[in-house]
């Protein structure tokens, strides 16, 4: 999977889990209660569960999921005080989804850009298997960088 296309994926998820599954009632109430503020935080985790999951490799689930929903309540969080204190208006509006936007293109480039760059390499048996996100390095690439694979392959349960 391309970046591009695990960062469209992530975007997609964001689309449905702030507006689709957020109701008037709780996008009109979430600055003034927390339970709204934590019900649709709840949804908007479980949502992005999905799309990460569909998205990123295993390894990087769980950091990407927990990123993105965390940071997700600590904007729509600061964005209810701010409409506060100013009042809701198109601008922060407008603010409030361009963090989120580039805080899915940051998770999903770093946890993915990072998988893309050095591959992933594990012993299975007695062969050597290396897995790039996209088009990374193989196997030739992780020998000639000083990776040494003559010693016999560990066994599933002996780590």
């Amino acid at each position: 999977m391309t970046l591009g296309f695990a960062l469209v994926l992530v975007l997609t998820g964001h689309v449905i889990a702030d507006f689709y599954l957020q109701t008037n009632r709780v996008a009109r109430g979430k600055g003034e209660s927390g339970t709204l503020l934590a019900l649709h935080c709840g949804y908007y985790a479980l949502c992005m569960a999905l799309f990460v999951s569909l998205t990123l490799p295993l390894d990087s689930i769980v950091p990407v999921w927990l990123a993105l929903s965390l940071s997700h309540a600590l904007i729509d969080f600061g964005k209810a005080r701010l409409e506060k204190r100013a009042g809701s208006s198109l601008v922060v509006f407008v603010i409030d989804q361009t963090l989120h936007i580039l805080l899915c293109a940051a998770v999903v480039a770093a946890f993915a850009g990072d998988r893309r760059r050095r591959g992933s390499c594990r012993r299975h048996e007695s062969a050597v298997r290396c897995d790039g996100f996209g088009d990374g390095p193989g196997a030739a690439d992780h020998l000639a960088s000083g990776g040494d694979f003559r010693s016999p392959p560990a066994r599933i349960g002996e780590d």
